[in-house]
């Protein structure tokens, strides 16, 4: 894709960008030690794990770790698996170890340069159309690779997901995955925004792939808009919007690129990732020009 900068990286908020990661790598003193790991810095805190920058003495790379305490390590062993499995799949994050200590289960990732796609919204606003088109079809391609091993996400968000300098992506945060072909659990699970219809309905049914659609259907939808298409502070007023398949579409978003999301927020005959890909607006046809942008992929 032409000109693929044209929403530019704050380079601020990149992780890597900190000069002191550029030194001979070793372990200070007061490093907190997790196997033979150090900690360089926490990047995220959650309500059940945390994920800790980390580097090996004499090692250049960094990596993530997902530090889970014990209480939490059955559920989560499930995400080590789907990592291992998920291997040399572009656009996923990459798996590399997992393993235990005293007090926690650790599961180890390459590190992904970049900052989360929430926050390059934040920063920029929306992303043109066409750089929106390249991430999506990014994100398209790596799910249906995805769902062809029998595996989904269901937290499909911006804020689960890094880009980079390149406008290249990373899908990050598999900690609600799973494999629906081999259990009947089907959670009401993930973040409320971005939850599909059935996700929140009770007693909820669904076979998984529709559901990671809905999820990349609210990404593409946030780029295009620097909005969320579901977006209300009370819970069952926004669950009622969900249901309702309830969005606004505002000026300035490419007739084809509504007519895509139209596809995607409905409760039945929602549009499959392969029909994405093989679509009209991921493949556009000679001498068409999204709205605001003239580089096309």
């Amino acid at each position: 894709m032409g000109n693929k900068n044209s929403v530019p990286i704050s380079r601020g908020k990149s992780t890597d960008s900190n000069d002191s990661l550029t030194k001979e790598p070793q372990a200070p003193e007061s490093a907190s030690m997790y196997g033979e790991y150090y900690s360089i810095k926490i990047l995220n805190k959650g309500s059940s794990s945390q994920t800790i920058l980390a580097r090996k003495p004499n090692d250049t790379r960094l990596y993530t770790l997902k530090v889970i305490p014990n209480e939490h390590r059955e559920r989560n062993l499930n995400e080590a698996s789907i990592l291992r499995d998920l291997l040399g799949i572009p656009n996923i994050t990459q798996y590399v170890d997992h393993f235990d200590t005293d007090q926690n289960l650790i599961i180890v990732c390459e590190y992904c340069k970049g900052i989360d796609l929430f926050d390059y919204i934040c920063d920029h606003g929306r992303v043109p159309e066409s750089d929106a088109k390249y991430i999506f079809k990014q994100l398209c391609t790596a799910m249906a690779a995805v769902h062809k091993k029998g595996i989904i996400h269901r937290d499909l968000k911006p804020e689960n997901i890094i880009i980079d300098d390149d406008t290249q992506v990373t899908i990050i945060d598999w900690g609600l995955s799973f494999y629906p072909d081999r259990t009947e659990e089907r959670a009401s699970c993930g973040s409320p925004n971005y939850a599909s219809p059935e996700i929140i309905t009770s007693g909820c049914s669904y076979n998984g792939p529709e559901v990671d659609v809905w999820g990349l259907g609210c990404v593409l939808y946030t780029m295009l808009t620097a909005n969320m298409p579901f977006n209300e502070e009370y819970i069952p007023a926004l669950f009622d919007m969900i249901r309702q398949c309830q969005v606004v579409y505002p000026e300035g978003i490419h007739e084809e690129a509504v007519d895509l999301l139209k596809q995607i927020f409905v409760r039945e005959n929602r549009v499959s990732l392969e029909e994405i890909l093989g679509g009209q607006w991921l493949n556009p046809a000679e001498g068409w020009y999204s709205s605001g942008s003239t580089n096309n992929i």
